[in-house]
């Protein structure tokens, strides 16, 4: 009778292997997942830096178009104040950051209004008032405005007079380069730029 029972064996297991290599998959897949977040966080995060990088260049650079009709239209001389560029950009919603879209846009000021340079207009930074901008010797080397919006590692975009934008990785190192043009011109029409006041306008909520 033992030999009988022995003779009867069990008919094998069927699916245990997979039901256990579907265990293992699953809990290495676990333990993967915040190693992949980890690693993809950091790259969504600089991809939609650029991508507010290259919206606050193209800003600018509608900024600089509506400055180029603006003292072609008016004797070849620059704003008193920013604000009166709307005309010629449609709206003050151009003086808002990619970064701050949503909030409201800055007021267009009175037209008798007079700034001291430089001021702080939306999320843009104007370092230069009312002047005359043919007088200009390096029209392309001299900064008209900066952004608030810093992109990576603390840059911030620059307008030049001639209508491009560049990268500015350095401000102490921008604010000194400006200063030695601007040494060069009237201090009537360019003054001198002091770093401290211009981290703190950049700095304002």
């Amino acid at each position: 009778m033992a030999l009988a029972r022995l003779g009867k064996r069990q008919p094998p297991a069927r699916g245990k292997g997979f039901a256990i290599a579907g265990i293992v998959l699953g809990g290495l897949s676990i333990l993967m997942f915040p190693l992949m977040l980890g690693i993809m966080l950091p790259a969504l995060s600089a991809a939609r830096t650029a991508a507010k990088t290259a919206a606050d260049v193209s800003n600018m650079r509608q900024i600089g178009v509506g400055l180029m009709v603006y003292a072609t239209d008016n004797h070849n001389y620059l704003p008193e104040h920013a604000g009166k560029l709307t005309p010629y950009l449609g709206s003050t919603q151009m003086f808002l950051s990619p970064a701050n879209r949503g909030q409201l846009a800055p007021t267009a000021p009175p037209a008798n209004t007079r700034v001291q340079v430089p001021y702080r207009f939306g999320d843009y930074i104007f370092l230069a008032g009312a002047m005359p901008i043919n007088q200009l010797r390096y029209s392309n080397r001299t900064a008209w405005a900066i952004s608030c919006f810093q992109g990576m590692q603390r840059q911030h975009n620059v307008l030049y007079m001639d209508g491009h934008v560049a990268v500015v990785s350095d401000l102490a190192v921008f604010v000194n380069e400006q200063n030695q043009l601007r040494r060069e011109v009237s201090a009537f029409f360019l003054p001198l730029l002091d770093v401290t006041k211009l981290e703190a306008l950049l700095q304002q909520p």
